[in-house]
């Protein structure tokens, strides 16, 4: 059985953190039986990404192989094979970039998320904080609350939308890590966190476009001092 190197977990979490929907919407297995990497996405069960080492060797060398749903043009899975492991790890940001291309084709109403997510980005130097400010006691205070009133609509939509617990349970951990992390990040790296993560929360539920519109007004109250926010 093949070995495969401990760090190399924590490496591909980090790889699926930098992706639209972060590291909890995705379920990480390293190294069973039949396989070496296994990763389901956990919205939609039927997309994952599967790694594993070809039986036989061809000379001196062992092959590769990936299992990817979507595929490069089928939803259903998808095997391509690979001359080295290196090859077949770097489609990982290639699986997980079709979930989102997806994603955007089937659903055009969230543009108007897509169009806040980029103006907050582009609004992220030009905050008014200085480099490292921290939040005060009483402004951790208020962002928790505003996080307790944001969970609090997420979760009633999700039922709406007939989600699962898992889900549920998911958005509200993420909920718990952004209140946790107001302690360690700086005001504006905290804002802009905390903007991605929600931003990509919804987009997993299915919702009509006047509740698209609805939280796009409550992200503007999460960062009330980002340029143009209060006129959202």
């Amino acid at each position: 059985m093949a070995t495969v190197r401990p760090a190399l977990r924590n490496e591909i979490l980090r790889e699926l953190d930098n992706t639209v929907f972060g590291k909890d919407l995705f379920e990480l297995t390293i190294q069973q039986e039949d396989f070496l990497v296994k990763i389901d996405y956990l919205p939609k069960k039927q997309f994952s990404y599967l790694l594993k080492k070809l039986d036989e060797p061809v000379g001196n060398r062992y092959y590769f192989s990936t299992i990817e749903a979507p595929g490069q043009w089928m939803l259903e899975a998808e095997e391509f094979q690979h001359e080295n492991f290196a090859n077949a790890r770097n489609r990982i940001n290639q699986w997980a970039r079709r979930i989102q291309e997806d994603y955007s084709a089937i659903k055009p109403g969230f543009e108007d998320l897509e169009e806040l997510r980029r103006k907050i980005i582009s609004d992220y130097d030009a905050s008014s904080y200085s480099d490292g400010e921290q939040f005060t006691s009483q402004e951790k205070m208020e962002q928790d609350s505003r996080l307790d009133e944001i969970e609090k609509k997420l979760e009633s939509f999700y039922k709406d939308k007939e989600a699962d617990r898992n889900q549920i349970n998911i958005m509200k951990d993420q909920i718990r890590k952004l209140k946790e992390a107001i302690d360690v990040l700086d005001k504006r790296t905290w804002m802009l966190a905390a903007a991605n993560r929600i931003l990509n929360i919804f987009k997993e539920v299915k919702t009509a476009v006047n509740e698209v519109q609805e939280l796009t007004q409550d992200i503007g109250n999460l960062l009330p001092d980002l340029p143009d926010q209060k006129s959202r």
